[in-house]
């Protein structure tokens, strides 16, 4: 509890002998509260009203009145007020019963030294009801208000919930589906397939994404892209939450490209800016939750996440804005992202020469979003930790091609990394990052601790056309 926060009491007793000796048990661990005692149903259910209660203490018995009578009340009127009782006589099976029907806790009269520990949990309890409340009726808003369809399902197939993007979609009325099984809903062609996935999931087994179609009102397949997981309760499998998307619209599109290689373009640079946009809007989410917090390590592992979602969003963005759909000009993009990270970690052109050079080369979707992370990577780790107070030095960036090998080096002219980040001696997610992505793109690494920190990956050039082989391979 927090020493300054004052404690506002209601206590249902009828001896004031056991009401003092609460009040000292109180003063003596030095807390600071007010104390407003009352002995029948009357003046309790009346109090209940008071907002500036925060806690109630109730006897379990009294001579017109009982502390499972009070509990009803005070769970019907202040739900959210912990509600201790403090007895001198409770069974074991009337402690369960009151723990049901919504009691915080209880204490023995002749054990009032158990009471501020009792108090400290209980508050501590409220708290955190109190935030998952908030954040339940935040995120139910958000739920609601989503494009997607978000449902839940029991492990029998019930449709347990749907928001309301199901009723726009379809056509229909969740309100008629809630309490029936999904497989009314679904092709009867595609029935098999979504009945494996489903049956999949509650197995615990992870599901790829996947598409079925799906029956609306007028009775016409709508395409459905839908993304499932189990959700655990006591180690039980208790609901399947889904996503589906309608992408009714994409599929017809792609029929239609077959046709033509123009209308193949526009659909794609659609699709790169749908993501980028998707993706801007993760961003502004992890903004607005980090907005809230207050543990700098926790506000900076949310600023990690922000730049990588941003540096696979500018990926996107290069890709809907290029003349050509199988690659861009790099350069662009690095500018971008170094101008980003530089604006982030409040790093000065003037002070920090940021150098590039990519000798206008052109990189693929496959190997610019792995590529990109890693260049992410690099430069928050030389921004954060490469530099001294002042900032001074230079950053650079080069990007060259031998043959059929690409040459990347990322260095930086500052005082090098500390030694506890040091690659070789490391865990850290960054770290384990930039190795992944240096193998997404089949690449090598090397270190170079001379004169600051420097990066050295080499990693093949694949064309397009070399990418289309692989795949019909």
């Amino acid at each position: 509890m927090n020493e300054n926060a004052k404690l506002n009491i209601l206590h249902l007793e009828d001896d004031e002998n056991d009401s003092e000796l609460l009040r000292n048990e109180l003063e003596i661990a030095g807390l600071n509260f007010s104390y407003y005692r009352v002995d029948n149903e009357k003046d309790f259910v009346s109090s209940l009203s008071d907002p500036d209660y925060n806690i109630v203490f109730s006897d379990f018995s009294l001579p017109t009145y009982n502390g499972l009578k009070a509990l009803e009340k005070s769970v019907a009127i202040r739900p959210e007020l912990p509600f201790i009782l403090v007895s001198g006589t409770l069974g074991e099976d009337a402690a369960v019963e009151s723990m049901k029907k919504g009691a915080t806790d209880y204490v023995l009269k002749n054990k009032l030294y158990k009471l501020i520990p009792t108090i400290n949990r209980a508050l501590v309890e409220a708290n955190e009801k109190k935030l998952r409340q908030f954040a339940e009726n935040r995120y139910g808003l958000l739920i609601e208000s989503a494009r997607d369809v978000i449902f839940t399902l029991s492990t029998n197939g019930t449709i347990v919930s749907l928001n309301k993007a199901f009723d726009e979609i379809t056509g229909l009325k969740r309100e008629d589906w809630i309490g029936r099984n999904f497989s009314g809903l679904i092709h009867p062609e595609d029935l098999p397939l979504a009945i494996s996935k489903f049956e999949n999931t509650i197995a615990g087994n992870k599901t790829e994404r996947y598409e079925i179609r799906f029956i609306n009102s007028e009775g016409v397949s709508l395409y459905g892209e839908i993304l499932t997981a189990l959700i655990w309760q006591d180690n039980i499998p208790g609901e399947i939450l889904g996503i589906v998307r309608d992408v009714t619209e994409r599929r017809n599109a792609e029929k239609l490209i077959l046709n033509s290689l123009k209308e193949k373009e526009v659909l794609l640079k659609e699709i790169h800016h749908r993501v980028k946009n998707n993706l801007q809007v993760i961003i502004s989410l992890l903004n607005m939750q980090s907005s809230e917090l207050n543990d700098p390590e926790v506000m900076n592992s949310f600023r990690e996440i922000q730049n990588r979602v941003v540096s696979m969003s500018l990926i996107h963005q290069s890709f809907y804005q290029s003349n050509s759909l199988s690659d861009i000009d790099f350069s662009v993009y690095i500018k971008r992202l170094a101008e980003n990270l530089f604006k982030i970690f409040g790093f000065s052109r003037e002070k920090t020469a940021l150098q590039i050079d990519t000798s206008g080369i052109h990189i693929s979707i496959d190997t610019a979003i792995p590529l990109g992370l890693l260049i992410n990577e690099v430069l928050s780790n030389s921004l954060k930790h490469g530099f001294n107070e002042n900032a001074e030095g230079k950053i650079y960036i080069e990007l060259t091609e031998n043959e059929n090998e690409y040459i990347l080096k990322l260095g930086d002219s500052g005082c090098g990394l500390p030694e506890e980040i040091s690659p070789g001696k490391t865990n850290s997610l960054g770290m384990t990052l930039i190795k992944m992505l240096c193998d997404q793109i089949d690449g090598k690494i090397e270190l170079n601790l001379n004169n600051g920190t420097e990066y050295i990956v080499k990693f093949p050039s694949k064309s397009y056309k070399d990418r289309l082989d692989g795949l019909s391979a």
